[in-house]
């Protein structure tokens, strides 16, 4: 069986979507020995489905005890588990990368 890479892609609107989208994308064109998994809003799971081996639908508001309650289901497999901006699954106990892009909104 192929090792698991899943991408929390749940936000294509902003530059963190450009960049989950130039990252699956990217992945998807290299020779990979690996299953990309993305985590999707439905409205944007056609968008992602054709560079991607599996989407799995999450539609909880981001931010949100809901969300912080699905996604490590919907992670589950995975065998490292991306995270494209801090909202991470507090629960979530497998291997997990996380890609902080701004922290502008936090200064003084």
């Amino acid at each position: 069986m192929k090792p698991q890479i899943t991408i929390d892609g749940r936000c294509l609107k902003t530059g963190i979507g450009r960049y989950v989208l130039s990252l699956v994308e990217g992945l998807w064109e290299l020779p990979h020995e690996f299953e990309i998994t993305v985590i999707s809003q439905s409205k944007d799971a056609s968008r992602i489905a054709p560079f991607c081996d599996h989407v799995r639908i999450l539609d909880a508001p981001m931010y949100s005890i809901q969300e912080q309650v699905l996604m490590p289901g919907s992670a589950r497999g995975a065998d490292l588990f991306h995270s494209p901006h801090y909202n991470v699954p507090v629960l979530y106990c497998g291997k997990m990368l996380v890609t902080i892009m701004d922290l502008t909104h936090i200064l003084d």
